[in-house]
């Protein structure tokens, strides 16, 4: 392919994107040369000259930054940490004092919003039968992204794996092939257009960030990793994706694991150095 003989292509795009107001500096560079070939292939462009060409265009820079922004996601996708949250990490954190009365999550990466939906039911769920209130901060990049997870609306197909209790329970019928998420489900998710990176003055009790990082260089992985710590109430918890393996020092000084299988950390209560 072109691109392949093109030492440039990569700087090339990246400078066509944040001239455009899109920071491309966390993401991996082979992560990002993916992409190109991902987007080259479906305009069946394979003169690298003609592509960034079309990269100005309105659409096809619109088209390139949501396939580097919108992450694979779907309703409780892999099962086995919601379980592990709703059984073990639920209930310590609705028996700490330091509550009052509300537990704030922060699902980081939302994409369209199936992720901070999921963790609102299974709240809803543990909590419903309690004096407690929950509050989901729900955040992306991408606005189109961020517009549909506000909507709540869903093909039916994507919804065909939830529970048949939580779907009779939490979801209404929209049109022939949709269905929207029941407004006590909405009704505690606030979505905004926000980077991870960025300090927030919010302090919550669990932060959901899952396969997100895994495309981020190791510099920009650190700076998203200290802010999640600044972010975390004491004791907090950290659910990041199963493909996520975090090695770095950096990490293990701030975080413990709390359950390694399902890649869920703890914050330490003071950074080990």
């Amino acid at each position: 392919m072109a691109m392949q003989t093109e030492s440039d292509i990569i700087p090339s795009v990246i400078r066509i994107v944040e001239n455009n107001g899109f920071s491309l500096n966390r993401y991996k560079k082979t992560f990002i040369q993916r992409r190109i070939v991902l987007r080259m292939n479906a305009c069946k462009i394979s003169d690298v000259s003609k592509y960034l060409q079309l990269l100005k265009t309105p659409d096809e820079f619109e088209a390139f930054v949501k396939s580097i922004s919108v992450n694979v996601t779907s309703f409780f996708r892999d099962v086995s940490p919601f379980d592990t949250i709703g059984r073990k990490i639920i209930p310590v954190l609705a028996s700490r004092p330091n509550l009052s009365g509300v537990l704030r999550v922060w699902s980081a990466g939302c994409a369209t919003g199936e992720e901070p939906y999921s963790v609102s039911i299974l709240l809803n769920e543990r909590l419903r039968r309690t004096s407690l209130n929950y509050e989901i901060f729900a955040t992306d990049r991408n606005q189109k992204a961020l517009d549909h997870a506000s909507d709540g609306i869903y093909k039916e197909s994507d919804i065909s794996k939830i529970d048949s209790l939580f779907k009779a329970r939490y979801f209404t019928k929209f049109n022939a092939d949709s269905y929207q998420v029941s407004p006590q489900i909405r009704k505690p998710i606030t979505f905004r257009l926000e980077d991870i990176s960025k300090p927030t003055t919010k302090k919550f009790d669990m932060i959901f960030c899952r396969n997100v990082m895994i495309y981020f260089e190791k510099q920009a992985q650190d700076v998203v990793v200290n802010n999640f710590y600044d972010s975390l109430k004491p004791g907090g918890f950290l659910v990041s994706g199963m493909d996520e393996v975090f090695v770095n020092e950096n990490f293990s000084n701030l975080f413990t694991p709390f359950d390694l299988k399902q890649k869920i950390f703890q914050k330490r209560e003071k950074p080990l150095n």
